[in-house]
């Protein structure tokens, strides 16, 4: 990657706040352990340059929003709004680095925006549904955890690269979730925490990661799914990789922000845009009652197959190191921009 790509790259990473804490859950011996965790945020001299800039510099505060609202609230950008992201973002790159970006660059990473727009849209609407969730205690919630989640295996070389598994987030619920019954049923919500993911492309993935940025305020990667179990045969029946959605104020007005599911379907390690799929899975192989997952994609879209049976793998064995918590509250934790306050599904598990 030549200079002022790299300097791209750095300068997209730091964007809107960058950043969060990273404390993972813990085990002792075979014993689950779940803990709630301090955000911890160090910054480094670029992230603290950038917010003495955005609290003191009006037109850099004023690009930066700017940036922000065109790749959230835009349903499609007209080349007038590529126009204005691309010599705002100079300004910003300007003002941090003393260079811009080039052309090139930037034309690579429309098709990237358009691809993370299908994901994830921020909407000025929010429907709460009447019905409430039911959960259930602590230490009935922890009994089920430990006997339910999945055993994942990642590509070591993804690890190596520095997206391993950091966290998991388990919330139990009895027979209610989101206004959703399910009679005779708990369901696991599951958030997986990576550490970041990254596009086959080096370019794109630096540029990539600042729109994930920019949208979600973190730079790790979350990926969210349910466990379905029946409470008489007390097995794991069904793995439901839905869309789910999250309330949150931006600048005083609400907004939902909608989460696509992370199935990841036949598709292999390299596909160039990885795809976020719905599926509702009830064949699948499990070690005693925990399903068996893979992660398939460069982006973390998991299957009950493994799709890349060439590539090594590194075994995760979640239900001994996991934080107790749903997708909002992964969100909250892994985020130092937005405060989310809460959060849904669009369909029954």
């Amino acid at each position: 990657m030549g200079g002022v790509g790299k300097t791209l790259g750095i300068v997209l990473l730091v964007l809107m706040f960058l950043g969060a804490g990273l404390a993972p859950a813990f085990a002792v011996g075979n014993t689950a352990v779940s803990i709630n965790k301090p955000k911890i945020k160090k910054l480094d001299k670029i992230e603290q340059k950038f917010i003495k800039l955005y609290s003191k510099d009006k037109e850099f505060k004023e690009d930066a929003n700017r940036i922000r609202w065109l790749i959230l609230e835009k349903e499609e950008l007209t080349e007038a709004d590529w126009q204005e992201f691309k010599k705002r973002f100079n300004r910003i790159l300007m003002k941090l680095y003393g260079k811009k970006a080039d052309e090139k660059a930037f034309a690579a990473f429309r098709d990237v925006v358009k691809a993370e727009a299908k994901k994830a849209k921020a909407y000025a609407y929010y429907r709460e549904k009447a019905a409430q969730s039911i959960e259930i205690s602590s230490v009935a919630a922890s009994s089920i955890a430990l006997a339910y989640l999945p055993r994942l295996y990642q590509p070591t070389t993804d690890i190596n690269n520095g997206n391993g598994l950091i966290d998991t987030y388990a919330k139990v619920f009895d027979e209610r979730i989101y206004g959703y019954s399910l009679p005779g049923k708990y369901i696991i919500e599951v958030t997986f925490v990576f550490a970041d993911e990254d596009h086959p492309n080096s370019i794109l993935d630096r540029m990539y990661d600042t729109l994930r940025l920019t949208t979600w305020g973190r730079i790790e990667d979350l990926e969210t799914f349910f466990i379905v179990v029946d409470k008489q045969t007390w097995s794991s029946e069904k793995l439901s990789f839905i869309k789910l959605w999250l309330l949150r104020y931006v600048e005083g007005v609400r907004k939902v922000l909608n989460v696509s599911a992370c199935y990841s379907g036949d598709e292999t390690w390299n596909a160039f845009i990885g795809p976020h799929l719905r599926a509702k899975i009830t064949t699948f192989r499990k070690y005693y009652q925990h399903p068996i997952l893979y992660v398939n994609v460069w982006n973390h879209a998991i299957g009950e197959e493994d799709n890349n049976p060439l590539m090594a793998k590194t075994k995760h064995d979640t239900w001994l190191t996991y934080t107790t918590g749903s997708r909002m509250d992964a969100e909250n934790d892994y985020n130092i921009d937005y405060e989310y306050l809460n959060e849904g599904i669009y369909e029954k598990p």
